[in-house]
């Protein structure tokens, strides 16, 4: 998933190394950067994005965009757990 990849040339890497940097600086911003860099490492942050923008390619209203958006995150996860679940088992 997104926020195990490195990305071609490392880009997405080096954008959450620069999320990284930007959290650790004493400014105003601060904040949004912490929160921006664990959102990035952390997969069910990343299903539930991921998943806005798929269920507003398919839904026909707001309903129907919450639903969609929350059932795409819970497979992802899911198949993230089973995935791991099995690895496990295996190694």
């Amino acid at each position: 998933m997104f926020a195990r990849e490195e990305g071609p040339f490392d880009i997405l890497q080096r954008f959450r190394n620069l999320l990284g940097f930007l959290a650790g600086k004493q400014w105003f911003l601060q904040k949004l950067f912490i929160t921006l860099w664990e959102g990035i490492h952390c997969i069910a942050c990343n299903s539930v994005w991921f998943s806005a923008i798929i269920a507003i390619l398919i839904a026909k209203n707001i309903v129907e965009w919450a639903v969609y958006t929350l059932a795409i995150s819970t497979l992802a996860i899911v198949m993230e757990t089973l995935i791991n679940h099995l690895k496990d088992k295996k190694g």
